[in-house]
């Protein structure tokens, strides 16, 4: 009976060390947000000329021959990753919208203008 009483006397200091003990904490990933790219407008304006001069189109591709110092980019103050792009073109100024994130450039054309009929 004592042999009993002993082995009980363990098991109870044992199951009640094993229900106190707090388990290590797992550590949670932080997420990371993904950093804007940066564009300078060097690559911003050649970027521009590269999708000018995929159109084909002569106009587009007369465009993209004008000297870098003729085009005008801003940055999207509300967003980062946009850049607005003008340059002059023939009769009207044509202006693209390039996202940096996507390296991707958006004709934006007045609805109206020769350019948007030619997809510059």
């Amino acid at each position: 009976m004592r042999y009993l009483t002993s082995i009980s006397l363990v098991l109870i200091v044992l199951m009640a060390l094993a229900c106190t003990a707090t388990p290590t904490p797992t550590p949670t990933p932080t997420p990371t947000a993904t950093p804007t790219p940066r564009f300078s407008d060097v690559e911003v304006i050649g970027a521009i000329k590269q999708h000018l001069r995929a159109t084909g189109h002569p106009w587009c591709f007369g465009i993209s021959g004008q000297s870098d110092s003729l085009f005008d980019v801003r940055r999207d103050s509300s967003n980062p990753d946009r850049y607005f792009v003008t340059a002059p073109a023939v009769e009207e100024t044509a202006s693209w919208t390039f996202i940096g994130s996507l390296v991707r450039v958006i004709p934006t054309p007045k609805s109206n203008s020769y350019l948007a009929t030619i997809g510059c």
